[in-house]
C-alpha cells in the first residue's frame, strides 16, 4: 500500500463573484452631495461593480472593484470598510469572511478618498459553512452549495474538507460522498474521514496521532468493496499499514461515479464506523475499535484523502451528549465465542456482538468465582495463577434485562500453554506433531515446513520459512515482503477468508477475507545458516470460531507462498468442491494417510538426525518431496565411530603450535584404547617470546594483531583515492584454515573529495583484501577486493557473492550511514574457500539509525597453502579496536 506523508500549502477557497457596472451615489445613495464640495474635489460618484451573487459561505473571500467618476484626472482610489469585522474583513477591495456560527450580514463600502461624501456599499448575507474552507485543502468549487449542498473537487488532488464544528471527544460526523476520479499516478488513492489532533487536514505531520477511516478506491478499479481503518505508526510520522484497527465490507459497494454514505462516530475511546446508501436516512454500524491515543482530548475531523477528484455533500456533524440520540437499545447481545480455556494467568478479551448502533460503554461483566477468574470493565477476563476450574462471566447492557454467558476453564495442562515467540518449546509442538508436518516446497532453495496442531483454545500453526535469496521487500508494496497464504475450511467444506502473514516493516500482519479478526502472529526474521539458506518463521495461533476453524470440527487447509523466486501453491490449493484428501490439521499435527500423494510418497535423501558411534545407535529421516511426511529409521551401532579424549591422552610426544604430536587416548565411550596423532595445541607456542615482548605468535600467527603488545588501537585515516598497499592496514600471509576478526569503528570522511554522486559515494568505504604472496600492490590483478558493494576480481578465483548490501538499501544515504559505523569484518578459510561476513550498526541518525545489518561474500583460492589479508580504506577514516587471529588446523 503506498504510504502518505504530504505538507501541502492551504489553500485559500474561492467563490467567483461576477461584477459589473453599478453607479453609487454621494453619501451613500443619497443625493448630491452639496455642489460646492463636488466643484472643488472634481468627484462625482463611485461605484462598485454589480456583485451576482450576494449570499455566500464563511471562510470564502470576494474581489472587489470601484470606480470613481468625476472630472478628468480624477482620483480613482477608494477606501474600503466592513461594517462589522467579526464577519467580514476587507483589504483594497478583497473581501474576507470570517467563520459565523449562524446568518449574518455585513455591508462593504467603498468611499473617495478625495471626497468621504462619495460612496457606494454592497450587503453579504454570510452563511455558516459545515466545513471550515478557511484551513480544508482541495480548492472546492462551492458554486453549487446552495443549491444542493455540495462541495466539488474536480481534479484528482488530496483533499480535506475539515468540519467547522467538531473539536470534542463526542461527536458523529456525515456526509454523502462520489468518487468521480483518481490521479493515475497513483494505485492506491483512498477517501473518507480522518480524525486527528491537528486542526489544519494535514496528516502523519509533525509527530501528530490520527486515524483514518477509508475506502480502499484502487486506481485500476470502478468498484470497491473493501474498508478499514488505519492509524499512525509508532514513531508518529507514518501510516501504519501493518495495524490495521477495523475492517469492514461496503455493501452496496462503492462505485465511481455513484453516491454514498459514511460516517464515524467517536465516544471517548471507542470509535463506530457507518456505511449506506445515498438516500439512506440511517447508516448501518459495520464495525467499531477503541483507539486511546487522543486519551481525554478533544480532536478535529475531515472527510478527504488522497490523488482522487470527489463530491462531497449533506455534510452532518452532531457534537456532545447529543450523541445519545443516535445510540438504539439492541434487541439481544451475543458474543463472538462463548467460552474459552485458559492457562493459569493468562487473559483473554471477551467480543460482545449486536445489531444496529448500540452504546458499548454500558456493557457490564461479573464474574462468578473471582478466586479462578476476574474480569475488568473492558471484559479482559485473567486466569488465576494458582487456581483451576470453572468461572461464569455474565455480561449485561445497563438500562436493559439483556445478558449473556461466557464460560472460562482454567487449567494447569502445559498443551494449554503457548507463547508466541519463533521457537517450537512449547508442550503443544510434540514430537508427533513435530513428525506430522508439511513440506510446502518450490525447490530445495525455497521450501516452507508447516507443522500444526490444536489444544483447547485453538489452532497453532508454525511456519519454518527457507529460501535462498530474500524477497525484494518493498516499502510501499506489501506483496513482496516474505509471505505466507493459506485458507482454513470446517466440515462444511467452504473455504474461509485469505490469510496473509507477512514480514512487512521488519514485523508482521494478518491480513484475512472476511470479518474482524483476533489472531495473533510472530515473525522471526531470516538469517543466513550454515546451509547458506536464509531461515525465519512465522509462528501463528487462530482461535475457534474464526473463519472455519470450529472447535470439535476438523480443520482443512491449504496453503501457498511467494517467495523471491516466485509464487507456489501446495496440495490441493483452493480445491473446490474441498476433497477428502485435503490436508488436515488434528491436535497430533497434519493427518498424513498416505492419500496426499496420489502415487505414494516421493521421498528425498536420507538426513542422519544423530550419528551412530561405538557404544549407541543413531537415527535418519527422509520427507516426502510433496505432502512432507516424514519416515525416519535407527542406524546401527558403528564400532568405528569413537570419541577419544585427547585432552587427556597419555602423551609420548608434545603437540605445540606448529606441530602435531603423538599419545595415547581413551574412547570416553567404550573405553577402548589407541595410539594416535595429537591435534597441533595452539596455546603451547614455539615462539617464546609470545606474548612477552609481541603480541602475537611469530611461528604460527595466533594473538592480537594490533600496533604493539598493549593493545593500543590502531588508526589509519585516508584522506584521498586511490588506494595503494602503503595504505593497508596489513595482516599477512598465512597458512593453513584460520578465522581473522577485525572490529572497527569508521567516521566521517566518506565525501569522495567533496563529490555527492551515489555512484562515487557508495564505493568509498572499507576494503577487505586478499592478496598472493609477493604481490606488491601493482595492477597484475592478484588480488580479490570484497567491497560493501560485494565487488570481486582478479585470478584469485572464482569469486561468489551472496546478499551485498542489505535489501532495500538506500545509496542516496549511504553517506550518512556510515559517517559513524561500528564493523565486525570476518576472514574464514577452509582448504580453498575464503568467506569474508560483515556486521555493520550505524550509530549516525537517519533512517538506518541503531539498525545491524549482516551478508556474506567469498572466493574460491588458487593455492589452498597460503593467503595474504589485508584491510584499508578509501577516502574513509577508521579505527581498529580488534585484529586477531585463531586456528583451527
Amino acid at each position: 500500500m503506498k504510504n502518505k506523508n504530504y505538507r501541502l500549502l492551504s489553500l485559500l477557497f474561492v467563490i467567483p463573484l461576477f461584477l459589473s457596472g453599478c453607479q453609487g451615489k454621494p453619501g451613500g445613495g443619497g443625493g448630491s452631495g452639496g455642489g460646492d464640495q463636488s466643484q472643488a474635489s472634481g468627484v462625482t460618484g463611485v461605484a462598485i461593480d454589480k456583485v451576482d451573487e450576494t449570499t455566500v459561505l464563511d471562510g470564502t473571500r470576494v474581489s472587489l472593484k470601484a470606480k470613481v467618476s468625476g472630472d478628468e484626472g480624477v482620483s480613482q482610489k477608494v477606501k474600503w470598510s466592513s461594517s462589522d469585522d467579526s464577519v467580514a474583513t476587507v483589504t483594497n477591495g478583497v473581501v474576507n469572511f470570517l467563520k459565523v456560527s449562524e446568518e449574518k450580514t455585513v455591508t462593504i463600502t467603498a468611499t473617495a478618498q478625495e471626497d468621504a461624501n462619495f460612496k457606494d456599499s454592497v450587503e453579504f448575507t454570510v452563511e455558516h459553512s459545515p466545513f471550515d474552507l478557511k484551513n480544508s485543502r482541495g480548492n472546492p468549487d462551492t458554486s453549487l452549495f446552495f443549491d444542493d449542498g455540495s462541495f466539488i473537487i474536480e481534479d484528482p488532488q488530496d483533499i480535506a474538507l475539515i468540519y467547522s464544528d467538531v473539536h470534542d471527544t463526542r461527536w458523529y460526523v456525515e456526509a454523502t460522498i462520489t468518487i468521480n476520479d483518481a490521479d493515475p499516478t497513483d494505485a492506491y488513492p483512498k477517501f473518507g474521514i480522518m480524525a486527528s489532533e491537528r486542526d489544519d487536514g494535514f496528516w502523519t505531520h509533525e509527530k501528530s496521532h490520527q486515524i483514518f477511516y477509508y475506502v480502499d478506491s484502487v486506481r485500476d478499479g470502478n468498484s470497491w468493496s473493501n474498508m478499514n481503518v488505519v492509524k499512525e505508526n509508532d514513531t508518529l510520522d507514518n501510516w501504519d499499514w501493518a495495524g490495521q484497527l477495523s475492517p469492514a465490507t461496503a455493501s452496496p459497494s462503492v462505485k465511481r461515479g455513484e453516491a454514498f454514505k459514511m460516517g464515524l462516530l467517536r465516544d471517548g475511546n471507542i470509535f463506530y464506523q457507518l456505511y449506506g446508501k445515498a438516500e439512506d436516512l440511517t447508516l448501518k454500524a459495520v464495525g467499531s475499535f477503541e483507539y486511546n491515543s487522543f486519551g481525554d482530548q478533544a480532536n478535529y475531523v475531515w472527510v478527504g484523502g488522497w490523488k482522487e477528484a470527489a463530491v462531497v455533500s449533506d455534510a452532518k456533524c452532531v457534537v456532545g451528549d447529543a450523541i445519545n440520540d443516535l445510540y438504539e437499545i439492541p434487541e439481544g447481545i451475543s458474543l463472538k465465542s462463548d467460552d474459552e480455556t485458559l492457562y493459569l494467568g493468562d487473559s483473554c478479551q471477551i467480543e460482545v456482538q449486536a445489531e444496529g448502533l448500540w452504546d458499548k460503554h454500558k456493557i457490564t461483566y461479573t464474574s462468578s468465582d473471582e478466586t479462578i477468574a476476574t474480569v475488568d470493565e473492558k471484559g479482559v477476563v485473567t486466569a488465576s495463577s494458582e487456581n483451576t476450574g470453572n468461572v461464569t462471566i455474565t455480561v449485561g447492557l445497563q438500562g436493559t434485562e439483556l445478558s449473556a454467558a461466557f464460560h472460562v476453564y482454567v487449567t494447569n495442562n502445559p498443551v494449554d500453554k503457548v507463547i508466541l515467540d519463533g521457537e517450537m518449546n512449547d508442550a503443544i509442538w510434540s514430537e508427533t506433531v513435530k513428525t506430522n508436518n508439511y513440506l510446502l516446497k518450490k525447490n530445495d532453495s525455497y521450501y516452507v515446513r508447516i507443522y500444526g496442531s490444536k489444544n483447547a483454545r485453538g489452532l497453532y500453526l508454525f511456519m519454518d520459512y527457507v529460501v535462498a535469496e530474500k524477497a525484494n521487500c518493498n516499502p510501499n508494496e506489501w506483496w513482496t515482503w516474505e509471505n505466507v497464504e493459506f485458507r482454513l475450511a470446517d466440515e462444511d467444506k467452504a473455504w474461509g477468508g485469505q490469510y496473509w502473514l507477512s514480514s512487512m516493516n521488519g514485523g508482521s500482519f494478518v491480513s484475512v477475507g472476511s470479518g474482524e479478526k483476533q489472531e495473533k502472529i510472530f515473525y522471526k526474521p531470516l538469517l543466513k545458516g550454515e546451509d547458506n539458506l536464509y531461515h525465519g518463521a512465522f509462528e501463528m495461533f487462530i482461535p475457534y470460531g474464526d473463519d472455519n476453524n470450529t472447535k470439535g470440527e476438523r480443520t482443512f487447509a491449504c496453503f501457498g507462498f511467494a517467495p523471491k523466486a516466485g509464487w507456489y501453491n501446495g496440495y490441493n490449493w483452493y480445491a473446490n468442491p474441498i476433497p477428502e484428501t485435503t490436508l488436515n490439521i488434528t491436535e497430533d499435527g497434519f493427518a498424513h494417510d498416505g492419500t496426499q500423494c496420489s502415487e505414494g510418497h516421493v521421498y528425498g535423501a536420507w538426513v542422519v538426525d544423530l550419528a551412530p558411534t561405538c557404544s549407541a545407535t543413531g537415527s535418519r529421516h527422509k520427507d516426502c518431496t510433496f505432502c512432507g511426511h516424514r519416515e525416519t529409521e535407527v542406524l546401527p551401532i558403528d564400532p568405528e565411530a569413537h570419541a577419544f579424549d585427547y585432552e587427556h591422552a597419555e602423551i609420548t610426544e608434545t603437540p605445540d603450535c606448529m606441530h602435531t604430536g603423538i599419545g595415547k587416548a581413551v574412547c570416553t565411550l567404550c573405553g577402548e584404547e589407541k595410539i594416535t596423532v595429537l591435534p597441533r595445541d595452539y596455546t603451547n607456542h614455539t615462539d617464546t617470546d609470545y606474548p612477552t615482548t609481541h603480541n602475537h605468535c611469530h611461528d604460527c600467527g595466533i594473538g592480537s594483531y594490533l600496533t604493539d603488545p598493549n593493545g593500543d588501537v590502531y588508526d589509519r585515516t585516508t584522506v584521498g583515492g586511490p588506494w595503494d598497499k602503503n595504505g593497508w592496514y596489513d595482516v599477512g600471509v598465512l597458512q593453513g584454515d584460520f578465522v581473522f576478526k577485525f572490529e572497527l569503528n569508521m567516521k566521517g570522511g566518506l565525501n569522495c573529495g567533496g563529490s555527492t554522486n551515489v555512484d562515487d559515494v557508495k564505493w568509498r568505504t572499507i576494503l577487505p583484501f586478499v592478496y598472493k604472496e609477493g604481490y606488491a600492490g601493482d595492477a597484475d590483478g592478484h588480488f580479490f577486493r570484497m567491497d560493501w558493494c560485494g565487488f570481486g576480481g582478479g585470478n584469485v578465483g572464482t569469486d561468489y557473492n551472496h546478499g551485498g548490501v542489505p535489501q532495500g538499501f538506500d545509496y542516496a544515504q549511504f553517506y550518512y550511514v556510515v559517517h559513524d559505523c561500528d564493523l565486525e569484518i570476518t576472514y574464514t578459510k577452509v582448504g580453498t574457500a575464503l568467506s569474508l561476513d560483515w556486521v555493520w550498526h550505524c550509530n549516525t541518525e537517519g533512517i538506518y539509525q541503531g539498525q545491524s545489518f549482516e551478508y556474506h561474500q567469498g572466493c574460491t583460492l588458487l593455492d589452498a597453502s597460503k593467503v595474504g589479508i589485508a584491510l584499508a580504506s578509501e577516502f574513509a577514516n577508521c579505527t581498529i579496536t580488534k585484529a586477531e587471529l585463531t586456528r583451527s588446523n
